[in-house]
C-alpha cells in the first residue's frame, strides 16, 4: 500500500509540475506577444502612415528616402570671435596658407562679408633654415640675410579687415615648433599683410 501511495503522489507531483511548466509558459507568450504590440504601437506612432503606406507600396528600386542636407559650416569660429569687436561692419577677409580642400571650413559668407582674399604663400627655399636666419655669430663686415619670399597682394587685395592665418604646428623637436622656418614665414607674412592693409 505504501508503494502505491508513493507513486500516485509522485504522479500527482508529474502533473503539478507539467501543469505550472505550462502556465508558466503560456505567461511567457503573453508578455512576449505584449511587449511586441508595445514596441509596435511605439514605431507606429513615430512614423507618418503616408511614409509606411509608400514603403509599402511601392517596389523596392524605385524606394529612396530623402534625408535632410547636411549644414554648411556659414559661421566659423573665427567670425564669431571677431564679431565682438567688429559688430556692424562689413568686412573683407584675408586667408592666409589655407589650402583649396580646407577653405569651406574656414571662409564664411553673409552680408556682413564684403569679400574673401586668398594669399598664397611661395614656398621657402631649401636653403633657408632656422641656423642660416639666426648664427651663433654674425660677420658684420660681410652681412647676409637669407629672404623669406612673402606675398604681395596688391589692389583691393592688400586691403582686408580681418587676416585668417592657418600656422603649422608639427610638434615640439629641435627643427620644428618654435624654430620652425616655415611657421616664421606665415607669421611674417601675416604681419607683413597687416601693415600693408593699415591694421
Amino acid at each position: 500500500v505504501n508503494i502505491h501511495r508513493y507513486e500516485s503522489v509522485k504522479e500527482r507531483d508529474l502533473k503539478m509540475g507539467s501543469k505550472t511548466q505550462n502556465s508558466r509558459g503560456k505567461i511567457f507568450m503573453v508578455y512576449l506577444i505584449l511587449i511586441s504590440f508595445s514596441l509596435l504601437g511605439l514605431i507606429l506612432a513615430f512614423k507618418p502612415l503616408f511614409v509606411l503606406n509608400e514603403i509599402i507600396t511601392s517596389p523596392s528600386s524605385d524606394l529612396r528616402i530623402d534625408l535632410p542636407s547636411p549644414q554648411v559650416n556659414n559661421n566659423p569660429r573665427w567670425l564669431r570671435l571677431v564679431r565682438n569687436y567688429l559688430p556692424e561692419k562689413r568686412i573683407r577677409v584675408g586667408f592666409l596658407n589655407i589650402d583649396e580642400q580646407d577653405r569651406e571650413i574656414y571662409e564664411a559668407s553673409g552680408p556682413l562679408i564684403l569679400k574673401n582674399v586668398h594669399v598664397s604663400l611661395d614656398p621657402l627655399p631649401e636653403s633657408v633654415t632656422w641656423k642660416s636666419l639666426f648664427p651663433e655669430w654674425i660677420d658684420e663686415e660681410v652681412a647676409s640675410c637669407p629672404k623669406i619670399p612673402l606675398p604681395k597682394p596688391e589692389g583691393s587685395d592688400a586691403d582686408v579687415d580681418v587676416i585668417v592665418a592657418k600656422v603649422p604646428c608639427d610638434g615640439w623637436s629641435e627643427n620644428k615648433g618654435l624654430r620652425d622656418v616655415y611657421r616664421l614665414q606665415v607669421n611674417l607674412a601675416a604681419a607683413n599683410l597687416a601693415v600693408k592693409s593699415g591694421l
